[in-house]
């Protein structure tokens, strides 16, 4: 998103149109973890027509609008490149004390135990 309203506040469009934009500010309006860290003008500016006076009125220059753009996204990215490298760590942490050593033990018993029991009903017949 970054990218495509650097280009479109810069006099570009890089084949981005006002649908792209309204697709993707709704899917992250939709996150509530994201959506709380968008920049305000995005919740604010439904569309790239709104985006356009928002920015212009703003910015008379592009160096100013790349500027304004990068700091404001900017929470944003960093949140989202900080968790990238931590999502995982806590499904794996919660597995490894799912499976902690008493659980091991309790399993390989419970599963000793199950074998034992079939093979001592079963009789040498069963053994082959």
């Amino acid at each position: 998103m970054k990218a495509m309203l650097v280009s479109y506040a810069t006099g570009g469009g890089n084949g981005f149109d006002g649908g792209d934009y309204r697709n993707l500010r709704h899917e992250l309006i939709s996150l509530p973890r994201i959506a709380k860290s968008l920049p305000r003008f995005v919740h604010n500016c439904r569309d790239f027509s709104e985006f356009r006076g928002f920015i212009k009125s703003k910015f008379s220059t592009y160096a100013e609008r790349r500027e304004y753009l990068r700091s404001e996204f900017d929470p944003l990215l960093t949140m989202l490149e900080t968790e990238s490298h931590t999502l995982g760590d806590a499904a794996i942490t919660a597995t490894v004390q799912a499976v902690s050593s008493t659980y091991v033990r309790e399993a390989w018993r419970a599963r000793r135990q199950a074998r034992l029991s079939w093979s001592s009903g079963c009789g040498r017949h069963c053994r082959g």
